[in-house]
């Protein structure tokens, strides 16, 4: 029995070792996002000023040399998210503008009691609250 509780002793200093890495590498990594925030906030500025400037100057392609490529104009074409409204529509139109039928289905496909639950069980530290002064 003690050799048990030693080795769970053990396992949980392990445990709060990789937690404490983990907090100090979350630290880091949040001051890497937020420099990579800002730059992305600069970066895309620039690319509306240059799309714009681009434009004016009836340029569809910037040669960059070798090894930096080129810039040209992209159009990238993506699909709206499928939100309640849109399903509401969508069902709508799909039963003709029967709205009894159309409000049965939409609530039988978007009602959470439908779906499935799925349970995680782990463990997970708790720190102590600091005080405030």
């Amino acid at each position: 029995m003690e050799h048990e509780k030693q080795k769970l002793n053990g396992m949980v200093k392990e445990f709060l070792n990789y937690d404490n890495q983990i907090a100090q590498t979350e630290k880091i990594l949040k001051q890497y996002r937020d420099n990579l925030k800002v730059a992305k906030e600069n970066r895309e500025k620039l690319k509306k000023t240059i799309y714009n400037q681009m434009k004016i100057l009836d340029t569809e392609e910037l040669a960059l040399g070798e090894i930096e490529g080129r810039i040209e104009f992209f159009i990238s074409k993506k699909r709206d998210p499928l939100n309640k409204e849109w399903i509401q529509e969508r069902c709508l139109k799909f039963f003709n503008g029967d709205k009894t039928q159309a409000n049965n289905f939409y609530e039988f496909i978007y009602n959470p009691e439908h779906r499935n639950i799925n349970e995680k069980r782990t463990i997970k530290r708790l720190r102590p609250r600091k005080k405030k002064i």
